[in-house]
């Protein structure tokens, strides 16, 4: 696994879309790769986007509702958008104010598929 290279795509997503910061993490809330130096805020970051993200998907899923394609949350610095890389991993983008939002799930799904080799669908420990 090639952790530069994907964080080098993470630090490009965040570039092309004028954004904060970018963190690509596990469906059990531990961080794979980041734009950030911090690893205790990664995790942070990480733990509790994929909590929110797993509650929203069971309560879609309750409703009878199809898949999440992607969680947009917004908040007074911006806007917070994750989607899913794969069944076990996520990847989350803290935008800036008044983003492009067609522009960043374009530049989304472009990373998704750069970093798709990188990111496989691992057992992760539950």
């Amino acid at each position: 696994m090639n952790i530069k290279l994907s964080n080098e795509f993470l630090h490009q997503l965040v570039e092309n879309t004028n954004s904060r910061k970018a963190v690509i993490f596990s469906n059990n809330g531990l961080s794979m790769f980041s734009t950030l130096d911090d690893n205790k805020q990664d995790e942070n970051i990480s733990a509790h986007t994929a909590t929110m993200f797993d509650l929203c998907e069971t309560s879609v899923k309750s409703m009878e509702a199809l898949a999440i394609e992607q969680l947009i949350i917004e908040n007074d610095n911006g806007f917070i958008i994750t989607t899913p890389v794969n069944k076990k991993s996520y990847l989350v983008l803290f935008s800036g104010l008044n983003p492009d939002l067609s522009l960043i799930k374009a530049e989304m799904q472009k990373t998704i598929s750069l970093v798709t080799n990188y990111v496989a669908e691992p057992e992760l420990a539950m």
